[in-house]
């Protein structure tokens, strides 16, 4: 067994996270969560299987948020979360995904807008800024 499939078993034997994922599996959003974080995973990562735990994780309801769903992580930055509905009378699922506009618009293609071709997503721009520090002069 190597060192990573010994850290696999562990975490999977982990009582709190097998507890999260019954709970998830007794509610209502296990097949949509499944299936949104399938289709994300075989979209955005080029082997899954190989790179779990090393370049990306993914957690069932986590607890860095109210209604969370699930939370995937790659490396440390959170690329795909879905929420429960907010409104109690919703059946679907919500969430955000992060991607590069550059590679957003690639499968997008020519013509209309990304927002015009899916008017019923919501579209947010984060300006990524290099931060940069100036020595103190004293």
């Amino acid at each position: 067994m190597t060192e990573t499939d010994s850290r696999e078993a562990v975490m999977r034997a982990d009582p709190e996270k097998q507890a999260r994922f019954a709970a998830l599996a007794d509610g209502p959003y296990l097949d949509q969560t499944v299936a949104a974080n399938r289709a994300y995973l075989t979209a955005a990562v080029p082997d899954p299987v190989a790179t779990e735990s090393v370049a990306w994780a993914l957690s069932c309801l986590p607890k860095t948020g109210v209604g969370r769903l699930s939370t995937l992580n790659m490396k440390r930055m959170e690329a795909f979360v879905l929420f429960q509905p907010e409104d109690a009378d919703s059946e679907d699922v919500g969430g955000f995904m992060v991607v590069r506009e550059s590679v957003l618009r690639r499968y997008v293609g020519s013509g209309r807008s990304v927002e015009e071709q899916h008017p019923h997503l919501e579209f947010g721009r984060y300006l990524a800024r290099r931060l940069t520090t100036r020595r103190d002069p004293s």
